[in-house]
């Protein structure tokens, strides 16, 4: 299995407050709201670096599955 090579954890914050001006929003409350979606926690080390680890296709499946809570049954 090739591993994906993590993306520059520069690029991903500077991609997340691009993405929060475009939406007209704080980049604090998008930072936030993606670290409890992603990590589970309010807390967590770096956020760039964390999602520069997980990858584009983590990072995606987890934000979908935050999206979607609570699950339907």
């Amino acid at each position: 299995m090739e591993r994906q090579k993590p993306a520059d954890p520069a690029a991903v914050e500077q991609l997340l407050r691009g993405t929060a001006e475009q939406a007209g929003v704080k980049a604090a409350a998008l930072i936030h709201g993606t670290r409890v979606a992603v990590t589970g926690r309010a807390v967590s080390a770096g956020l760039f670096e964390v999602l520069s680890l997980l990858g584009v296709e983590r990072t995606v499946q987890r934000l979908r599955r935050a999206v979607s809570y609570p699950p339907t049954p």
